[in-house]
């Protein structure tokens, strides 16, 4: 809107029009909060709303439009990938990327990969979709939303080229995906179930949350849990581990949790999402972190004011969630005495349905084989969301718009039948 009222398309990057003020860009909601980054704290209601409608179709793919680079850019990304993705994961950004980049060559558009986008935060739309088993993609178009914007070389992109090239990487992504489309759904599927598979062999098998003193605040963050889709149980009655790891540090010993304490336990189909989330510290592949530390202490040698190597993350480097609320916990690497009957699932039978920002959910009949679940903040319905997957109707494509700024995602929903997996018991 503050572009459409003042824009004549000049190009000079010193225009007003160049310029848009940071308090007012559409790339925020109402609230200031950045809804591109904010899937961990799922602060406003359209953030939560999206991620219910990729829970209910369950994408085999997803892509999420972004304006401006300089050039366009489409995976495969930079170096810092989150290692609770399976590695088929980059294997598929080649694939799209390939597909993409016969798409633009047939134009002669210029394009560029494995650059600044990292693929680290579980907190990004293209992540966290990944993290439910799609390949999730970010596309960056170097047009608009300015009508004439100029580069550094002095050439001119325009708002036209910008929508052209996202109109083109868009049917090459298509066009991949029906190519490629026995392969996705089955990697799909293997998605979850390879992560409980892995689960046997963790040293990391569950995550115990212990209200302590804010109950309230343990509530909020095993309700952040469950809009993700995590399964989570709590204590009855008190249960021991005898190789407990406390997030605060110290050695591993015994430790008793009291009834009451909420359970993660990691062999459930969204494994590697509840890890990427509770883990202490998230891990990085050795060249990387190398060639990060290698980076740092150049820059240090060169002194402040001088010019300075970019580091290889794009953005967010940390997200713990029981860092993030202060939560008194611990990852056990053993059985939790007595937790098999000493637990309850905190999931209530609702069926999932839209609904309109601060409006209560409806309840109805399970329409499906999936379990759902709920925020167990009293009083409260909460918010709703699934656990579990359902195949669903065949052939179904789901499209979702953000709210705000030049900036829109949608997923393809590949036919046939999709379940991700065994749930766990």
């Amino acid at each position: 809107g503050w572009y459409n009222s003042v824009a004549v398309g000049a190009d000079d990057p010193s225009a007003f029009e160049q310029n848009q003020p940071r308090s007012i860009t559409g790339r925020y909601n109402h609230f200031r909060v950045d809804m591109n980054s904010d899937l961990v704290a799922q602060s406003p209601p359209a953030a939560r709303a999206m991620m219910d409608g990729i829970l209910r179709w369950h994408p085999q793919v997803f892509v999420d439009h972004h304006s401006t680079t300089q050039t366009f850019f489409f995976p495969p990304v930079a170096p810092a990938v989150n290692q609770n993705l399976p590695p088929q994961t980059t294997r598929w950004f080649d694939t799209f990327g390939r597909g993409n980049a016969a798409a633009f060559d047939r134009y002669g558009w210029q394009y560029f990969v494995r650059g600044v986008f990292d693929f680290f935060y579980v907190g990004y739309w293209d992540e966290w979709a990944t993290f439910q088993g799609a390949t999730g993609m970010t596309y960056e178009t170097d047009g608009g939303p300015e009508f004439n914007k100029r580069r550094d070389d002095g050439t001119i992109s325009t708002f036209r080229d910008g929508i052209a090239h996202h109109f083109i990487a868009s049917l090459a992504t298509l066009e991949t995906s029906a190519n490629n489309r026995q392969a996705r759904l089955q990697d799909y599927y293997a998605f979850r179930r390879s992560a409980m598979d892995e689960a046997a062999t963790d040293r990391m098998k569950r995550v115990v949350l212990v209200p302590g003193s804010d109950a309230r605040m343990a509530a909020h963050v095993v309700g952040l849990l469950l809009h993700h889709g995590i399964e989570v149980s709590r204590l009855t009655q008190s249960a021991a581990s005898t190789l407990a790891h406390s997030y605060m540090g110290g050695a591993a010993g015994r430790r008793t949790f009291p009834a009451g304490s909420y359970v993660v336990d990691l062999n459930q189909p969204q494994r590697r999402l509840a890890k990427a989330l509770l883990e202490p510290n998230a891990v990085l592949e050795r060249p990387f972190v190398e060639d990060q530390v290698s980076r740092f202490r150049r820059n240090r040698r060169r002194g402040e004011d001088a010019d300075k190597e970019d580091y290889g993350f794009y953005d967010v480097t940390a997200w713990s969630l029981p860092y993030t609320f202060n939560r008194s916990s611990g990852p056990p690497s053993n059985a939790l005495t007595g937790s098999h009957s000493a637990t309850s699932r905190i999931s209530c039978r609702y069926s999932w349905t839209a609904r309109r920002s601060g409006s209560r959910p409806r309840a109805g009949p399970i329409r499906s084989s999936s379990r759902v679940t709920r925020s167990p903040s009293p009083g409260s319905p909460g918010p709703i969301t699934r656990s579990g997957c359902s195949r669903g109707p065949r052939g179904r494509w789901s499209r979702i718009r953000a709210a705000g700024g030049w900036c829109c995602s949608w997923a393809i929903r590949c036919s046939g039948r999709s379940g991700a997996g065994p749930r766990a018991s």
